[in-house]
């Protein structure tokens, strides 16, 4: 069973409560007309929109990111070099800032920035789908078929977009590890891809370049591959080999799915809203001798049926009112329902009157109050955030004081 949860800190009282000719435009999306890349983002979108509604919701925002150049030059950063062949993935999805402030999707969506971080999550794909590209994984330098250089397999799958039914490349848990994933694949490929006629192989990759589980394009940029014709001529042609655009582009396509489902899967359950009747956010209190009601808003991209868990201090601490709300307990059942923010949202409530599990009251002073979320499906993963507020202690307590 997957945890995933959402720290909640309170403070308990317990009383009452322009292009070059080097530019790499890869799959054409330079933004004259619907790109390549659209094309392959939406087609893994209507792939997975049913099993996976918040790729159906936020659909347009991962096909908009995705006809991005995002060849960002660390995984730090979320800019864009388009002289690179490829990039850093993981910056646009988990590990980008913007001057020290954290840009990249998971910021995002747990900021509650659904549209900004599925833009992202397509920022993140454009990448990935580049890999797919021989000129691309093999490090060549190109542009857009319109400029002098221009590459021919990119021009031509944009005239000939068609690619044999596919499912997705499923199964990493990072979504950005199918860029390597993909890059690797297509590189192993290139021996193998060549004119028919001639037997002159279209491309080939920089002599030294990375093994190929190492990214060819930005551990050493400067190992440029080349084209295999005559003075590096691009000799590739979709009149005698038809089959590697629409193989390249149905690998393109998987796996952008894969990468969406497994993003998907990560994305974690939100929380807010967190209030105690009759105490205020400032110094929230616990009315020990009546109960509090606390309540808090629960926002889920993926599944209507969550379970919650409450513990103390720790999100493997002591439970509090009975033992399923242990992180090892079968948790309290929330059916959600359909949402507006994300796919799935409902509220959460329940009477504490400060007592653990044990029937024993917490200690006096400041605890943690740990809210989970639960989803059956994904065991031992989860996003901790902090929430919540903190209050003044009173200086001690009995069952009938109040502060």
């Amino acid at each position: 069973m997957k945890i995933k949860h959402i720290v909640i800190f309170l403070t308990i009282s317990l009383c009452n409560f322009t292009f070059s000719a080097n530019n790499a435009i890869a799959w054409y999306s330079a933004g004259f007309g619907s790109s390549t890349h659209q094309s392959i983002a939406n087609d893994a979108v209507q792939m997975l929109k049913t099993g996976y509604p918040d790729i159906g919701k936020f659909g347009q925002q991962i096909i908009s990111g995705s006809e991005t150049e995002s060849h960002n030059t660390d995984n730090l950063k979320t800019d864009s070099d388009n002289s690179l062949d490829g990039g850093f993935p993981q910056g646009w999805w988990e590990s980008g800032l913007d001057k020290g402030i954290p840009d990249n999707a998971l910021a995002y969506y747990k900021a509650f920035k659904f549209s900004q971080a599925y833009i992202y999550l397509g920022r993140m794909c454009h990448l990935i789908q580049d890999q797919a590209v021989p000129t691309h994984a093999a490090n060549i330098k190109h542009s857009w078929k319109p400029i002098v250089g221009g590459d021919n397999i990119e021009s031509e799958a944009d005239s000939h977009y068609n690619h044999a039914l596919v499912t997705s490349a499923n199964g990493l848990s990072s979504p950005y590890d199918y860029y390597q994933l993909l890059q690797t694949e297509t590189r192993q490929n290139l021996g193998g891809w060549g004119d028919p006629v001639t037997g002159q192989q279209y491309w080939y990759p920089a002599p030294g370049a990375p093994a190929q589980n190492q990214d060819a394009t930005t551990q050493n940029p400067q190992l440029w591959g080349h084209y295999g014709g005559t003075n590096d001529k691009d000799i590739y042609s979709w009149s005698k080999s038809p089959n590697i655009v629409s193989s390249q582009l149905g690998q393109a396509v998987s796996y952008t799915a894969g990468a969406l489902i497994a993003a998907s899967k990560a994305f974690p359950p939100l929380i807010d809203g967190l209030t105690i009747d009759g105490s205020s956010d400032v110094s929230p209190v616990i009315n020990i001798k009546n109960g509090s009601n606390i309540r808090f808003n629960v926002y889920e991209n993926r599944t209507p049926d969550v379970q919650i868990h409450l513990t103390i201090d720790d999100k493997d601490g002591e439970a509090i009112i009975d033992s399923d709300y242990a992180s090892s307990g079968l948790g309290h059942h929330l059916g959600l329902t359909n949402g507006t923010k994300l796919p799935y949202e409902g509220v959460y409530s329940f009477y504490w009157d400060g007592k653990l599990a044990n029937g024993q009251l917490v200690s006096y002073g400041q605890h943690v109050l740990f809210v989970r979320v639960a989803l059956a499906d994904q065991p031992n993963k989860g996003n901790k955030g902090d929430g919540g507020t903190k209050g003044t202690l009173c200086p001690k307590w009995t069952n009938n004081m109040i502060c």
